[in-house]
């Protein structure tokens, strides 16, 4: 199984724009990436909750989001962060979270240092690097205005300023200033 795969296996899924960025930043042609795609060890998103053994028999193995300072949310119970690092996206966590009968849920992207600073400056944010959980945290207010769970569409208010962030997996793949 793939690591590349999977992880060009979540791309495709992502709005046009930013996996074209993506695709032109890694330097494969559209061949060599539709090869890796073939290789995807996931039917996505049908598979998302995929156990954590399936996970690192591509990813490589997991470890605690303990380790990174990731803590599993209050609304997500008694579940255990297991985080795997990716090639595409070495700056952020998949995380799959794991319930103490061994099912897997609220599989995605989490920030590897979900502690970041307060003082966040909208005007500035980039997709691709942040996610879902941390924007909603820094924002004054959040409202989903459409989606499900790999693609979702949350509108932020940070102060006077709106803006609407579409997310993939819980990353942020378009943001625009409304």
């Amino acid at each position: 199984m793939s690591r590349l795969g999977f992880e060009f296996g979540i791309l495709e899924k992502m709005s046009p724009g930013y996996r074209d960025a993506v695709t032109n930043s890694v330097g494969l042609d559209v061949s060599e990436i539709a090869v890796f795609k073939a290789d995807c060890p996931l039917k996505l998103p049908e598979q998302l909750a995929s156990s954590v053994e399936v996970y690192a028999g591509f990813l490589g193995n997991p470890f605690s989001g303990l380790k990174v300072g990731y803590e599993v949310p209050a609304e997500l119970g008694d579940s255990q962060a297991i985080c795997f690092s990716l090639t595409l996206w070495p700056h952020l966590l998949w995380v799959v979270h794991q319930q103490p009968n061994g099912r897997c849920w609220e599989v995605g992207f989490q920030q590897a240092l979900p502690k970041l600073g307060t003082d966040l400056e909208p005007a500035v944010v980039r997709p691709g690097i942040w996610t879902r959980s941390t924007l909603q945290r820094l924002s004054d207010k959040h409202e989903l205005y459409d989606g499900w769970d790999e693609h979702a569409v949350v509108r932020f208010e940070f102060g006077t300023r709106c803006y609407e962030g579409t997310f993939t997996f819980g990353l942020l793949d378009s943001w625009r200033k409304l």
